[in-house]
């Protein structure tokens, strides 16, 4: 409970918290069930679960099936068995082809698709980690040195593979290690093994080895320079932005009106109305497009002339009116590039220019913030002054 990386997804409303446990409980329940030769169809089958939390975890289904495989002495039968693994995944991707007529999800081809050094990006990644959580790593790894204790090798080889898929996806945007966050607690049981084994050499040297071993844990985690709020606070796309945001909009225009922005999440979600995500997370013709070079990880991809050709009623920027109405000016003092960054893009497009810039919601939070722009020819033009915005913190 003292680790960011295990909290701070839950403070945050991420699906991290449930993927860790559900892979805690698959880990626990095969090594229990294949020493005892009693694997069962529903434990592999809910192996499968852990790609319906999280699209790209077929990596973490392979791993429980490895680990159970493994430490079978039947391995035939729980080889068999584990192919059951596949018919929630299965299911989930013949669902996605029928609705949305693809087997890969957008953010596939978002973030794998025409991104360079995608490897090297994930190498980084890792390597960070590496570096927070050298000492409870280092742990680890005697861990699984002990003499014939293939519990633990397997265990940490279900962080091995945790770490190469971190690096095949290139990595994430989001701080702290959302990517690597379920085997957390894997690496602390294997340091916590290593620390029961320094007992042999005496208490007091046991109980020294676990007191490290626990101030590791809160160190490495980033609660102590970030504690109590900041920790839990994520800056990213300031969602509590995009929150009041949303209520204001849904008070203050029609159910059919539409918006763009670079991020949709909480805007969407509380505003209730068609969200066009100008990164492309809901876009396939954006999530095709090639990556542009030196962009935010979470931005790589976008084309804001295409997107607002479908004429969203509002635009939501990522930045003051002053942005829009001194563009090149900011851009050149603030070294930003409209050809790489996406909030420079927006107010830099043409179409935004002809048919937004000049029609910002007037309220100074806003234009100060986070300006929100109706179209030229909108009818949510006459709209403009029934908007409140009655928050603080904003």
């Amino acid at each position: 409970a003292m680790n960011a990386d295990v909290v701070f997804w839950a403070a945050n409303g991420f699906e991290t918290p449930l993927l860790t446990a559900l892979l805690l409980w698959l880990l626990t329940r095969v090594i229990h069930q294949a020493e005892r030769r009693t694997v069962t169809a529903g434990t592999m089958v809910a192996a499968g679960a852990l790609g319906l939390v999280r699209s790209d975890a077929y990596l973490l289904i392979a791993a429980v099936a490895a680990v159970a495989i493994f430490l079978s002495p039947e391995r035939g039968r729980t080889a068999r068995l584990a192919l059951l693994a596949l018919v929630l995944p299965l299911l989930l991707m013949g669902a996605r082809l029928a609705y949305y007529g693809q087997w890969m999800p957008n953010t596939f081809e978002l973030r794998m698709t025409g991104v360079p050094d995608l490897l090297l990006d994930g190498l980084r990644y890792v390597k960070r980690f590496g570096r927070e959580y050298w000492f409870l790593i280092t742990c680890a790894v005697a861990a699984c040195a002990r003499p014939r204790d293939w519990r633990t090798r397997a265990v940490g080889a279900v962080c091995v593979i945790t770490a190469l898929h971190a690096v095949a996806v290139g990595g994430d945007f989001l701080v702290p290690f959302r990517f690597i966050a379920p085997v957390v607690p894997l690496i602390m049981t294997l340091a916590v093994i290593t620390a029961q084994d320094v007992r042999r050499y005496g208490r007091r040297r046991g109980a020294i080895a676990l007191t490290m071993l626990a101030v590791a844990g809160i160190v490495s985690g980033g609660m102590l320079s970030r504690w109590p709020v900041e920790a839990m606070r994520s800056w990213r796309g300031k969602p509590w932005q995009g929150a009041a945001i949303g209520l204001v909009m849904a008070e203050g225009s029609r159910p059919s009106a539409t918006v763009a922005a670079a991020g949709g999440g909480a805007l969407g979600y509380f505003s209730r109305r068609t969200v066009i995500d100008l990164a492309g997370r809901t876009d396939p013709s954006i999530a095709r497009l090639p990556a542009r070079r030196g962009a935010d990880a979470s931005e790589r991809k976008f084309d804001i002339e295409m997107s607002l050709r479908r004429r969203p009623d509002f635009v939501l920027t990522t930045g003051p009116h002053e942005a829009a109405l001194r563009g090149e000016v900011m851009f050149a003092l603030s070294g930003v590039d409209p050809e790489r960054d996406i909030g420079p893009a927006i107010v830099a497009a043409p179409t935004f220019q002809r048919l937004y810039r000049d029609g910002p919601i007037p309220i100074q939070p806003l234009l100060r913030r986070s300006a929100v722009y109706v179209r030229a020819d909108s009818p949510e033009r006459a709209r403009m002054g029934s908007w409140r915005l009655d928050v603080t913190g904003f």
